[in-house]
């Protein structure tokens, strides 16, 4: 599925490659080694509640009243947003921590355009860096918040694949 509207994000690590730099490294294997890759289970349950469980974590899913739902938690789309915006905290986190930057607080508010049913052509994140970061910490941090899995995901497309 790719999303219409959103523009794919390139990143040509040749040049810091050919330089000597591994700063791009960390992206590419830290952040993949500690994903979780076991199966996410939804299933329905009154309405369009829906009892969700990823690894020992259990979520609960569900529309707001005046779409028919009894509003017990956050909708599928705000899911998607919020999973955006955690994973752009966590990322600059990561990094910042690794690198040993004054960064005391990272916050990520993530929105949407309000539009009709169908889908989303463009999902705007605002970055709040706060702490003592000089300019280029600051320049890497902003940099580092588009490379998060999510985002690279979103950004680049993802075939979908179903079976029944």
């Amino acid at each position: 599925m790719r999303f219409p509207g959103c523009t794919p994000i390139q990143f040509d690590n040749r040049r810091e490659a050919a330089a000597g730099s591994n700063r791009d490294d960390w992206t590419d294997t830290t952040l993949r080694s500690t994903m979780a890759h076991s199966p996410i289970i939804a299933e329905t349950g009154p309405g369009f509640r829906t009892a969700v469980t990823v690894r020992n974590h259990a979520l609960t899913i569900d529309e707001p009243v005046e779409l028919g739902g009894g509003d017990a938690g956050a909708t599928p789309v705000e899911l998607l947003l919020a999973s955006l915006a955690s994973c752009t905290t966590i990322t600059v986190r990561m990094y910042a921590d690794r690198k040993g930057y004054p960064l005391r607080s990272v916050r990520v508010t993530a929105t949407r355009p309000e539009a009709p049913p169908g889908p989303i052509p463009e999902l705007s994140l605002q970055l709040t860096l706060e702490g003592e970061l000089d300019d280029e910490q600051r320049r890497r941090l902003i940099e580092i918040a588009h490379r998060c899995p999510v985002h690279r995901t979103l950004a680049a497309g993802c075939r979908i694949t179903m079976t029944a």
